[in-house]
């Protein structure tokens, strides 16, 4: 079966605009503040995180049926099938585990194995939104994989959730703790 691949580049509708203005505008501070090679390595990362996520599907013997990349929405890829809490799980991993491993080619990207400052920079940036991916907020790999965890004892949903959303909220502010001290 042939899979779907999308790409939104610019907004569809007249909800979307705004979402598109306003990740403009932080992209441009972004290439302003840092450049726009760190930029470009960034999206790279994106894109092998949405792979991860594919070849794991893949790996299960999952049918794609869309890929959805887009640099102002949450990115995707849609399967078909039924999955278990396991597969769910490794599945919703696999990117931010792909998108980890994109630094190994920070390197050859910048065309020298000399350790730079905008390496370290760039890594850290990796880092952190592919952590922050993993929070546990509604369309973020998070809550998938803490989702396919409660699954397999459903009897205490209820109070997880209170307590993931605790916890969320507690990992985001520590992570824009941490951008403030380290990035700026």
């Amino acid at each position: 079966m042939m899979s779907k691949l999308t790409i939104d580049i610019l907004p569809s509708s007249k909800s979307d605009i705004s979402i598109f203005l306003i990740a403009m505008c932080v992209s441009g501070l972004f290439i302003y503040l840092f450049s726009l090679a760190v930029y470009m390595i960034l999206l790279l990362s994106l894109i092998i995180h949405e792979l991860g996520h594919y070849f794991a599907n893949k790996i299960y013997g999952k049918n794609i049926s869309e890929v959805h990349f887009s640099i102002y929405k949450p990115s995707y890829v849609s399967s078909i099938g039924k999955r278990n809490e396991i597969e769910s799980m490794l599945i919703s991993i696999a990117g931010p585990i792909f998108g980890i491993l994109t630094i190994l080619l920070i390197p050859f990207l910048y065309g020298t194995f000399n350790v730079s400052e905008d390496t370290f920079f760039t890594a850290r940036i990796i880092i952190f939104v592919q952590l922050f991916n993993l929070i546990p907020v509604n369309n973020y790999d998070g809550a998938y994989v803490y989702s396919s965890i409660l699954n397999r004892n459903k009897s205490k949903l209820q109070s997880a959730v209170k307590f993931i959303l605790v916890y969320s909220i507690v990992i985001a502010y520590s992570l824009v703790l941490y951008v403030l001290l380290h990035f700026i």
